[in-house]
């Protein structure tokens, strides 16, 4: 059967006003329903099975369980209809302020030894976690509506994109601000950290085999032969490029899903291996990082622009 197009009829990625159903639902379940058809076995294809085998830890942590988003009601047409750049774009201006607001209040708790009510230090760890999750929430709406515009995130600046792998943070990066973050670890925790490091590079590394695999493929003479012919007909039907791209653009929305979802797993199994005092200092750790490379990232790019507006006077 001819996998080819009528005439006139466009891919999602290429006509941004077309509607993608897809339920707003967290990553990791939503990754289970949208693997490609012709999806290899390869051993790092089974490697990327496993990040999901202990999905039934991730639903009972009260942070990951779907629930509806103050910031994502207000940003995004609830029906799925209407997902553009400028609404990701406002919702993460908006996330970010937030962000600076919990990162006050875990650094408040840290410094305060008169406060250590352990009710209260749990109640901030699930409303900051909750918090990043509504992230990826609004990001996996992104992303079933175009994968491109997630894998380019222009809501991040040129600095902060250069720290990007397959569209986030490294997995590993929670990992290694637990190292420099001056947690004392007890012997079971620590080993339970290298285990944990261990098995997240593995899946960073099946992940990363399956990139360049793709890569691989794109650059193959065939698909650059379909690049050239554009947008051309032949014989009435729209040429291979269109459904070419719509191949590459379903294998990346799996990679970039398995990314998020082990992300978002990684950072569940540390909060889950340290005790509720270290969870506070480790998350006020993650969000200073990140939080300070976009602030060097706004500034760069608020000292090119001054430098290009110079030489243009």
């Amino acid at each position: 059967m001819s996998n080819r197009r009528p005439a006139g009829s466009k891919s999602k990625y290429y006509n941004q006003s077309t509607s993608f159903h897809k339920s707003s639902i967290s990553p990791h379940v939503r990754f289970l329903t949208s693997v490609p058809v012709n999806v290899s076995s390869s051993s790092s294809q089974k490697h990327i099975h496993q990040i999901l085998t202990d999905e039934a830890f991730l639903d009972r942590a009260c942070y990951l369980k779907p629930k509806s988003s103050p910031l994502i009601n207000q940003n995004f047409s609830m029906d799925n209809s209407v997902l553009s750049q400028p609404d990701f774009q406002t919702f993460f201006r908006e996330w970010v302020t937030q962000l600076e607001l919990y990162l006050n209040q875990l650094l408040h708790l840290i410094q305060s030894p008169d406060q250590q009510d352990e009710s209260n230090h749990k109640q901030l760890v699930c409303r900051v976690m909750a918090h990043y999750h509504e992230y990826f929430l609004a990001k996996a709406r992104v992303l079933s509506r175009n994968v491109f515009l997630v894998l380019s995130a222009p809501w991040f600046s040129s600095y902060e994109r250069t720290f990007l792998w397959v569209a986030g943070f490294k997995p590993g990066l929670a990992l290694n601000i637990v190292k420099i973050c001056g947690l004392e670890l007890t012997f079971d925790q620590a080993d339970r950290m290298e285990k944990l490091m261990m098995e997240t590079k593995n899946n960073e590394s099946a992940i990363a085999e399956r990139l360049a695999r793709l890569e691989q493929e794109v650059m193959a003479p065939s698909m650059l032969a379909l690049a050239r012919m554009g947008g051309r007909e032949v014989n009435g039907m729209v040429n291979e490029a269109d459904t070419a791209v719509e191949i590459l653009a379903g294998h990346m929305e799996f990679l970039v899903t398995c990314a998020d979802y082990l992300r978002e797993k990684t950072v569940a199994k540390v909060v889950e291996i340290l005790t509720t005092t270290q969870t506070v200092r480790f998350l006020a750790a993650m969000t200073q990082v990140l939080l300070r490379i976009r602030r060097w990232g706004q500034l760069r790019e608020t000292e090119n622009h001054g430098d290009a507006n110079i030489s243009s006077g």
